[in-house]
């Protein structure tokens, strides 16, 4: 159905015709600046404010790399051994006291397995911190939060070749 032949439309002004087309080329316009353009150059800020945090995120990492390399890692924990390795493992828990929050340290084939049934979450992250300031680190963790501030654990250390 044609606009010409329309009953309305003949009916309307020479003047009313104008309006009426540039109203519908307005809507047409706001149609596609707010379905289409709108949001392809919203998206397209985000993603240019997300790749200038993620260059600075960059360059600050690339600045901390020498100092990481230079750090001097302080006495490192003789774990050549098993027993060495539970014995490291026994005093730095003796000395943040979690001692008594362990499950047990458990033997396994390449090392040991530390289990917390119930720990709180800060004093087991200050330890793990300890741990590998001293050049120890966990080789698996398997962390599963509890309650606020509380969390069971259960950390793999292996012997140092």
């Amino acid at each position: 159905m044609s606009l010409q032949n329309n009953p309305m439309w003949t009916q309307l002004a020479e003047r009313e015709k104008r309006l009426v087309i540039g109203l519908v080329i307005f809507l047409v316009i706001m149609a596609f600046y707010s379905l289409v353009w709108s949001p392809i150059h919203s998206q397209y800020s985000q993603q240019k404010s997300a790749l200038q945090k993620a260059e600075t995120e960059w360059l600050w990492l690339v600045e901390q790399a020498p100092k990481v390399i230079q750090s001097p890692r302080g006495t490192q924990l003789a774990a050549h051994s098993k027993t060495a390795l539970m014995d490291s493992l026994q005093k730095s828990l003796r000395q943040q006291n979690l001692l008594q929050f362990t499950e047990g340290l458990k033997l396994t084939n390449r090392g040991i397995k530390v289990r917390f049934e119930e720990v709180d979450a800060p004093r087991l992250f200050r330890w793990i911190g300890v741990l590998e300031q001293q050049g120890l680190t966990a080789k698996s963790m398997k962390l599963t939060p509890i309650s606020d501030g509380l969390t069971q654990a259960e950390l793999l250390y292996e012997v140092v070749k």
